[in-house]
């Protein structure tokens, strides 16, 4: 199928192919040479005390060359290879990957996805963070990350996809060149570009950005722990989220600053070495890794059997202890405040008593819900008895004032009730208290309507015959 499919903007995608485009007609030309251009690659990866921050910027893109990192885009090996980098360094117990992405291509995406779950679950958490942009394949990869976290201006979300066919063969016809495609197997390379685009083949490259369309809902469900339902009805349909709009929504956990996010996690890791000496104090150095082993835990391998049992043993002792600290540690100020005065006991008691006042304010809410909903049921059932009976009232005025009975039934409470007043007002001035009813001139307004009786007519009638 000849078709690209891009997480990314339509006008993202237009820069990126005209930009290298334009680098192979120079490089064809001669007028530059790619010794000229080439580079090294950026550094791995920034360490500001014990948190390493992976910056990734530009276009997603499995191209790995130095035409790359040129152009400022970054591909996903180049993360991968620095994640291991920091991941191996002894200095660095947490990493953030800092996102200013519109996104790319997909291909290369799930790949990096299970290797942050891996490496996170292995005792390194990795957190996401944007302060620009991290839309469509950018927010796939930075959804893989434990915490997400975004500026106040930062746009995330983006949950879609693009399909790009271009059909070359009007521009071939023109130039003389008619080429024919010759397939065995009716469904092969659908959609060539030296062809019109058929019924057919637009169809499976619908098919195809579909199926793609809903794996990118589905591994956010997964990495956010939500269900894939929620996601594909609330959050793929390609709308973004800014700052504060996005935590509200669920894409990402907190908005803060990069600086912010460094010196929160640097806190926290401050707070669990509690002045000892620990794994990424060089006290247990991580075990480097071959590519072999790097290659199988990008494919999900156990890390017991990629690192061997004593090194995965350490780090799961490490990851678990680490664990047990941070569940006893609140980062709610107030929270902590109450448990630090109190013993163990108090605690249990006082969390009990909050219970109590919950289920309590649970019942009380339960209790008025029963008596609205009786209130409600009490006015279903007077309401339409009441309804007939004002339609009838209104037929019978426009009888007594010589018009035809115009069936209402169907008008809603609200309009029947704002009709029956009108009618009411014109049935009054017609029929006057003592009076007889007014005699229309030739001169009298047809537009005005027909006149109505007075509410004190009414009444005094009531009483007269409330008195017989």
């Amino acid at each position: 199928m000849e078709a690209t499919h891009w997480l990314g903007s339509l006008q993202q995608y237009n820069d990126y192919v005209a930009r290298q485009e334009g680098l192979n007609a120079a490089l064809l030309s001669g007028s530059i040479t790619s010794d000229s251009l080439s580079s090294d690659p950026p550094e791995y990866f920034t360490l500001f005390g014990n948190v390493a921050v992976i910056d990734v910027t530009g276009v997603l893109t499995n191209d790995d060359s130095w035409r790359t990192w040129y152009f400022g885009d970054t591909s996903y090996n180049q993360i991968r290879r620095a994640l291991f980098e920091a991941y191996a360094h002894t200095d660095a117990a947490s990493c953030v990957i800092n996102f200013d992405t519109g996104g790319g291509t997909p291909n290369g995406l799930s790949d990096l996805g299970n290797l942050i779950r891996q490496l996170t679950s292995m005792g390194f958490p990795i957190d996401g963070y944007t302060g620009g942009h991290a839309t469509s394949a950018g927010y796939w990869a930075m959804s893989s990350c434990r915490n997400l976290y975004a500026g106040e201006v930062a746009t995330v979300g983006s949950i879609g996809v693009i399909t790009i066919h271009k059909d070359y063969s009007e521009n071939l016809r023109q130039n003389g060149v008619k080429p024919t495609v010759i397939r065995s197997g009716d469904k092969k390379a659908l959609g060539t570009p030296y062809e019109k685009l058929s019924d057919e083949a637009k169809a499976q490259i619908q098919e195809h950005s579909d199926v793609l369309h809903r794996v990118f809902s589905d591994r956010v469900a997964q990495y956010r722990g939500i269900s894939s339902d929620f996601v594909w009805t609330n959050w793929a349909n390609g709308q973004t989220w800014v700052g504060q709009q996005a935590k509200d929504a669920g894409l990402v956990d907190d908005v803060t600053t990069l600086d912010g996010l460094i010196a929160t996690l640097q806190s926290q890791l401050d707070k669990k070495s509690n002045g000892k000496e620990t794994t990424y104090m060089s006290k247990i150095p991580r075990p480097a890794m071959t590519e072999q082993q790097q290659a199988a835990l990008l494919a999900g391998a156990d890390p017991a059997v990629v690192l061997g049992t004593e090194a995965a043993a350490a780090l799961a002792a490490e990851t678990a202890a680490e664990s047990s600290l941070e569940d006893s540690q609140t980062e709610n100020t107030e929270s902590a405040l109450v448990v630090g005065t109190i013993g163990e006991s108090e605690v249990v008691t006082f969390l009990k008593a909050e219970l109590a006042a919950k289920d309590s304010k649970i019942l009380e809410l339960t209790s008025q819900l029963a008596e609205a909903s009786n209130a409600v049921a009490k006015f279903e059932a007077t309401h339409q008895p009441m309804k007939d009976i004002i339609h009838l009232s209104l037929q019978k005025m426009q009888v007594a004032m010589g018009g035809t009975p115009i069936d209402m039934s169907e008008l809603p409470a609200e309009t029947l009730l704002a009709q029956h007043a009108k009618t009411t007002t014109t049935f009054m001035s017609k029929f006057k208290v003592g009076g007889v009813a007014a005699v229309e001139s030739e001169e009298t307004d047809e537009s005005s309507g027909p006149p109505v009786l007075d509410q004190a007519r009414l009444q005094q009638n009531s009483f007269n015959k409330r008195r017989n």
